[in-house]
This record gives C-alpha cells, sequence and structure tokens, in this order.
C-alpha cells in the first residue's frame, strides 16, 4: 500500500461522515501534514505515511508547533488506522494521538 492510497481512503471515508478533508498546501512552510480534516466540529491535521515510513525532521517539528497550539495531528500508515479513526469520531470522540504512528 501506497501513501496517496491510504490518503484516498481517508478523504472517502471522512467524506462518508459528510466531513470534509482538505489538501493542505502551506507553499511557504514545509513539513505541514497532508489534511486538514473538518467532522462533527472536530479540526485536525493528518499526515499520511507508507507503510514503515516515518515523518521527517521537520515535520515533526511543525507538528509539534501545530499540537502547541492545542489542535491535533494524527499520522497514519494503514487503512485500519483510518478505519479506527473513524470509529472513533463516529462514538463522538477524538482519540489520543498516541494509538497511532506517533508524529
Amino acid at each position: 500500500m501506497i501513501e496517496k492510497q491510504i490518503e484516498h481512503y481517508l478523504v472517502h471515508q471522512i467524506g462518508l461522515l459528510n466531513g470534509l478533508c482538505f489538501k493542505f498546501v502551506s507553499p511557504s512552510n514545509a513539513g505541514v501534514p497532508d489534511r486538514l480534516c473538518l467532522i462533527y466540529g472536530y479540526a485536525f491535521f493528518v499526515e499520511t505515511k507508507a507503510p514503515g515510513e516515518k515523518p521527517r525532521e521537520l515535520q515533526k517539528a511543525i507538528a509539534k508547533q501545530i499540537r502547541k497550539r492545542g489542535t491535533k495531528v494524527y499520522c497514519l500508515s494503514s487503512k485500519e488506522q483510518v478505519d479506527d479513526l473513524i470509529r472513533s469520531l463516529s462514538a463522538g470522540m477524538l482519540p489520543q494521538e498516541s494509538r497511532y504512528d506517533r508524529i
């Protein structure tokens, strides 16, 4: 499974719940997560990776800055992780980031 497949699956699953999952590009800020998701009143970022891949140091630093401001950043590297996130959201919970690949 490649990163794009996981990212596409995330977008599709969030959309099925009537959420939005924007491709997030910040031209002058490298390292920002791939997606900004809005669903059920929650806003969070998701960085997708192929299984076994790790975030770059710059991505880790940006995620730390985002978290310091109270916003969650998830790193997902499988369809199963996407499914787990979706189950939590469907139950009205925003899960702990530590349940997934920590970025």
